[in-house]
């Protein structure tokens, strides 16, 4: 299982991290470099990081339209909703007969309101349809039902003729200068008989003529004799629209007799001859021989008599069927009753009973249904005026539609795209990035599809957020709405795309029309605004995380990001949006405005109940807001405390802890600030060094209410890390110090095994426990020191260090000749090497004959593998005063001076060690010799103190009492410079069992305080 989940970050600095909703975990650290997002374990498998948020393209799409238009049904009006129906009719539409490629026919659903269509909806517009499609409806309703109407007369064959009009004949009004033709045309015919059937026709007669008594004498009188003569007439005629047969008419012409020939010598034995009227001829009438049958009962035939001179003399007649208005021969008929044949089929209703006729007018009937059939025809009119016997229908059906079509793409669209991830959606995603920027596209009016052309997301290196491409676009002539086209690489051609697309681009054709797009049944289907009804961005808000702020917190579902790096913004913080920690638009900025006399900047956040508090390295801020930050945010001022960094602080049992260069302090909305460090500000005056306090932190044990402030101390070297925290009990109010021998270097608040929740704390080599287990885990620490050359020459105990580790602290043994007899490892720090030698101070002797210094090596614990070793403890008691010869009776006298301990006896070996400070010497009293001291005590020359074994030691009378007494003995007189006057007694030893060293009380007798013993 891997451990480094990103490797941009400086290891020299801390990181921050919060969580959002979903798991995810937001890494930051400033500096410019780009913050982390970490997904968590997958299948316990630790995942690698991938950058936060996600960067919107640089460019916009290209977009290149088709060449041709395309249609597709947008609705469906129905123009006529007809009556009767059953069911609704099926609705389909006419197809292109050679269909476009990609064509999809489209499909309606019809619906019924009493019998009648009154909506067609459309259920898919299709696509592709070259040219508008029509709708057809099934026959869904009655049929079938046959109803005769019954006359109360003998009406005619309304497919007969029966009725003649001249239209066109002569005599004509310019008679004269044709009457020689008309004479001999039409004068000679009489009575004509003319078959009615469609065509061209001809008839033949042969004329006997008279001629005059001289055939070269124009003048000859009036009823002079003369010889006849014998001439062939023919007339052609043409009938049209006869579709039936059988009818026959006679025309009559009529006019006045031959008066003479006319005759011209052709030659010298034979003349030609043409017969002379004295006056015009003209059309008599026109009258029907037969009706026949079959003929149009609306439209009339037309009978063209041609004549051989000029169009417009033509003879034209009409003929009429019995039902024509222009038919003024036929009697006039009134509907008797009508007859039911066949009650038809699908009747739900009763129809309405329609009689029509070209005719007469006025028949009125109603009718029943039952059992899906017509069942009784009531006559409640006959009317009148009928020439033949009308229509009578069952008016079902009818219904009519027409299908509004547009084109796929019409008008301007504005069009857009962006990277997204495969976060899935129970964990938020998938996350998106800002759109790229825009590409206004105009399909004009019309045009079939649009290639898009987008350059492809980026590769992320980590391996654990690939990016996909989502294509948006509005629909036409507007641009608030976006809609998603398409998303995932599925959707993508990575080849060159023909039609312009830039090479090498993803490309997608795009034929959705504007109804599709906005379809939200559509597979992928997305809308967005672009801003929202109130003015907040939305579209655009996916801007990632500014790379320039090392804190991040989540507070009221928002991610806040400060503390500035880059020294333009000391005081900016900037928000996310809820619930979007990777959405943080440059306009989510406020500026913390300063009231204080001298300049400040942001140095940690702290989400705290209601109100995040805003820390400045000397100030406090509360910042809270109901809905929008930019639109009710309140800020002000709530203490003249600060923070060092973003690790210092921690909250419990609501309170705010909180440690800056003055101390640790308490802070709650009821109590304000309370000090806590007084008793030990002297350290965070002197010892402390707030030049490494970079990874400085505080962290409090919920279950133990104690309180751990790990700091580096000037003494501990240039390390940035602690290896010592300033502890204080919650509940007592008491402080100590713990040091560890490894660096600790950061907390993090977990849920521990039994569901108990308490920190988990960053070690030098992994995750570590703190006040759980018997042991400690050391990494390069120093076990034991070996003395070379015990030295000679001091007179006090030389300073000893060990070189190139951290934190290592000793005490040499001074003895009573100038040598050293031990050394005492207080602290073993941590980072040394094996086999490093000590370095000692010179002998401080000024009379030493030959000084000496001291040598002397140390043996540590590998450093790059956990030792386990006993943790050392150590007490020390304030100075507590002698009483003398001048404050006290018995101080002249000899007075006990024991020192007695009451502790939990040990399982096995346990060692104690006491040390005694005089007259406030930062050094222990070395002992001359070793001896027995008492009750379990014994001196040890070598370590300079008294010991014992709290698991070895017997009383007289049966086993281990748990009680020891060192005896001392002395007194001070005023009169003696070298008394002893003060005395400190420290305790230390190192726990060598499972369970804890447990001292339940030391008392030190012959002090001023209390003359037998003070506890």
């Amino acid at each position: 299982m891997p451990d480094v989940i990103a490797e941009n970050f400086d290891p020299s600095l801390p990181v921050s991290a919060a969580q959002g909703r979903h798991g995810e975990l937001i890494l930051v650290q400033g500096g410019g470099l780009t913050p982390k997002r970490w997904a968590g374990l997958d299948d316990d498998e630790v995942l690698p990081a991938s950058n936060a948020g996600i960067p919107a393209p640089a460019t916009a799409p290209t977009i290149v339209p088709s060449a041709g238009v395309r249609y597709y049904v947008a609705r469906v009006d129905v123009q006529k909703s007809g009556s009767v129906y059953n069911l609704p009719p099926v609705v389909t539409f006419t197809a292109d007969a050679s269909p476009a490629a990609g064509f999809r026919a489209a499909s309606a659903q019809s619906y019924l309101d009493q019998a009648s269509v009154r909506e067609i909806r459309v259920v898919d517009g299709g696509k592709h349809y070259i040219a508008p499609p029509s709708v057809l409806l099934s026959a869904t309703h009655g049929t079938g039902a046959q109803l005769v109407a019954e006359m109360d007369g003998d009406p005619p064959n309304p497919t007969s003729i029966t009725h003649y009009e001249i239209i066109q004949g002569p005599p004509f009004d310019d008679e004269d200068g044709y009457a020689n033709f008309q004479r001999t045309q039409y004068g000679a015919w009489g009575a004509l008989e003319i078959p009615i059937a469609n065509g061209s026709h001809t008839i033949s007669r042969t004329l006997t003529l008279w001629t005059g008594a001289s055939k070269l004498d124009p003048d000859t009188p009036s009823g002079a004799a003369g010889n006849t003569t014998t001439i062939g007439v023919t007339l052609s005629y043409t009938v049209s629209g006869a579709t039936g047969n059988g009818a026959k008419a006679i025309v009559n012409f009529s006019g006045q007799g031959i008066y003479y020939a006319e005759c011209v010598l052709t030659s010298p034995t034979s003349q030609s001859c043409v017969a002379l009227f004295n006056s015009a001829c003209f059309l008599k009438s026109v009258k029907m021989v037969t009706p026949g049958s079959g003929y149009s009962e609306t439209d009339p035939i037309t009978i063209r008599i041609n004549s051989s001179g000029p169009a417009y003399k033509n003879v034209i007649i009409e003929g009429y069927p019995p039902g024509h208005a222009k038919n003024t021969s036929t009697p006039r008929f009134t509907v008797k009753k009508i007859n039911k044949t066949f009650g038809g089929t699908g009747y739900v209703v009763a129809p309405d009973i329609k009689i029509t006729s070209s005719s007469g007018f006025g028949a009125y009937a109603t009718a029943t249904a039952s059992g899906g059939s017509i069942g009784t025809v009531r006559l409640e009119s006959g009317g009148g005026g009928y020439k033949t016997i009308p229509t009578v229908l069952p008016v079902s059906g009818g219904a009519e539609a027409f299908a509004v079509t547009r084109p796929h793409l019409r008008g301007k669209y504005q069009c857009y795209y962006r990277y997204v991830d495969a976060t899935p959606e129970s964990k938020g995603g998938p996350i998106p990035g800002n759109l790229s920027p825009v590409r206004e596209v105009d399909a004009g009016d019309g045009k079939a599809s649009m290639t898009w052309g987008v350059v492809p997301p980026p590769a992320d290196p980590s391996g654990s957020r690939p990016l996909t491409v989502e294509l948006w676009r509005t629909t036409s002539n507007q641009a608030l709405m976006l809609y998603r086209v398409a998303t995932g690489a599925s959707f993508y051609d990575y080849r060159a795309a023909p039609g312009g697309v830039v090479a090498g681009a993803l490309s997608f054709v795009d034929d959705l029309t504007d109804e599709e797009v906005r379809n939200p049944d559509r597979a992928g289907y997305a809308a967005m605004p672009i801003v929202l009804p109130n003015g907040d961005l939305n579209a655009m808000r996916f801007t990632p995380p500014p790379a320039d702020k090392a804190v991040v917190v989540r507070y009221q579902d928002r991610f806040w990001y400060g503390v500035d790096t880059s020294g333009e913004e000391p005081n900016a913080l900037y928000f996310s949006e809820v619930d979007e920690p990777e959405s943080v638009p440059d306009i989510n900025q406020f500026v913390l405005q300063q009231n204080s006399r001298d300049t400040d900047a942001i140095s940690a956040l702290i989400p705290f109940g209601t109100a995040l508090l805003v820390m400045q390295s000397r100030h406090a801020y509360s910042v809270t807001f109901a809905k929008h930050p930019l639109r009710d945010a309140d800020v002000g001022p709530v203490a003249n405390r600060g923070c060092l960094n973003q690790r210092c602080w921690d909250v419990h049992e609501g309170a705010c802890y909180v440690m800056d260069r003055y101390g640790i302090y308490a802070f709650s909305p009821s109590k304000g600030v309370q000090d806590l460090s007084s008793p030990i500000g002297n350290l965070f005056r002197d010892q402390i060094n707030f030049d490494s306090s970079t990874w400085a932190f505080l962290a409090v044990d919920p279950v133990a209410k104690v309180l751990r402030a790990f700091v580096t101390f000037k003494q501990d070297g240039q390390t940035a890390f602690p290896t010592r925290a300033l502890c204080f009990c919650i509940a007592s109010n008491t402080w100590w110090m713990e040091r560890y021998p490894q660096r600790i270097s950061g907390v993090a608040h977990s849920e521990l095994d039994g569901g108990r929740f308490g920190g988990v704390y960053a070690g030098q080599g992994g995750a570590y426990l703190l006040d759980e287990g018997a042991v400690d885990i050391a990494r390069g620490s120093v076990l034991s020191v070996t003395l070379a050359n015990r030295g000679s020459g001091y007179r006090t105990p030389p300073s000893v260090t060990a070189p190139g580790g951290i934190g290592a602290e000793f005490q040499a043994v001074l003895a009573s000749d100038g040598s050293l007899s031990g050394i005492w490892i207080v602290n073993p720090g941590f980072g040394y090497a094996a086999g490093g030698s000590l370095v000692f101070s010179a002998p401080d002797d000024p009379g030493a004959v030959e000084p000496v210094t001291a040598s002397g090596s140390f043996a540590v614990s590998a450093n790059n593998a956990d030792t386990s070793v006993y943790p050392v403890y150590r007490y020390k008691t304030g100075s507590t005063e002698y009483p003398t010869d001048m404050n006290s009776r018995e101080g002249g006298m000899g007075q006990p001076r024991d020192i007695s301990v009451t502790y939990k006896p040990q399982d096995g070996d346990c060692g104690l060690a006491m040390r005694l400070y005089h007259n406030n010497s930062p050094h222990p009293r070395p002992l001359a010799a070793s001896y027995s001291l008492g009750v379990g005590f014994a001196a040890s020359r070598a370590a300079g103190a008294s010991r014992i074994d709290m698991g070895s030691v017997t009383a007289r009378t049966g086993s281990d009492s748990g009680f020891a007494k060192s005896v001392f003995a002395g007194r001070t007189l005023d009169t003696i410079a070298s008394s002893d006057r003060h005395v400190a007694v420290e305790l230390l030893g190192a726990r060598t069992r499972s369970e804890p060293v447990v001292i339940y009380e030391l008392d030190v007798y012959g002090t001023a305080r209390s003359p037998e013993a003070q506890s």
